[in-house]
């Protein structure tokens, strides 16, 4: 029943992906710097956390195609969220070099939490994520005025992508929630059948993505 499920979720961000991608020259790579990336580190903190305890839909699917649709979702989402204010408010990408003293604070604060909070006091891994993602938003926030209106814009798009994919998702796969999460580590707090950490999480997951390009590269 589930075999083509993740797919099918894959698939539904991507005729915006599309439409980003072909609307300006001036996004793409950092739609497929930050969407590579998006992917390969969703895999490393799939199988070293979440998969643990708070989703695992691999009674569902293998291991190798849930690696390859795991990158693949994580791609275009990535891509997708990181670009939004370029796109609708039709504002060049002006960065030049990568400034790594930006870049492994902006790490660092993303993979701490998850040590901390998951690995040593054994809080669920997307409260962690959760927390990592809005200190992320912080950092940026505080110190990039530049960029608060983007990080803004592209946590509002993740919002709405997560209410109108899981909406559309649930559709076609409504007992997939109760199914593939587990839904007895979360808080029992729900927006229609959609979990609210869903929620909370794509949208810290778009503050970051939104900004991080720029926040990590010099103007």
């Amino acid at each position: 029943m589930y075999t083509y499920a993740y797919l099918v979720g894959t698939l539904l961000p991507l005729s915006l992906w599309i439409v980003f991608f072909a609307k300006s020259k001036d996004v793409r790579k950092e739609m497929l710097v930050i969407g590579t990336n998006v992917g390969f580190i969703a895999i490393l903190t799939d199988f070293a956390w979440f998969l643990k305890d708070y989703w695992y839909p691999l009674k569902y699917i293998s291991v190798i195609n849930f690696i390859w649709q795991e990158f693949l979702y994580s791609f275009i989402l990535g891509g997708l969220l990181a670009v939004p204010y370029e796109v609708f408010f039709n504002k060049a990408n002006t960065v030049s070099n990568i400034n790594a003293g930006r870049l492994i604070p902006m790490i660092f604060l993303i993979l701490l939490p998850f040590l901390i909070f998951t690995n040593l006091l054994k809080i669920n891994s997307i409260y962690s994520s959760i927390i990592g993602l809005q200190m992320s938003f912080a950092l940026v926030f505080f110190t990039r005025k530049d960029l608060r209106v983007n990080s803004l814009v592209s946590g509002l798009l993740a919002f709405l992508v997560a209410l109108v994919g899981y909406t559309v998702f649930l559709k076609v796969y409504p007992d997939i929630i109760s199914d593939w999460w587990m839904l007895q580590n979360l808080s029992g707090i729900f927006v229609g059948k959609i979990p609210i950490e869903e929620l909370i999480w794509f949208t810290s997951f778009g503050m970051v993505a939104g900004t991080i390009y720029k926040f990590c590269h010099e103007k």
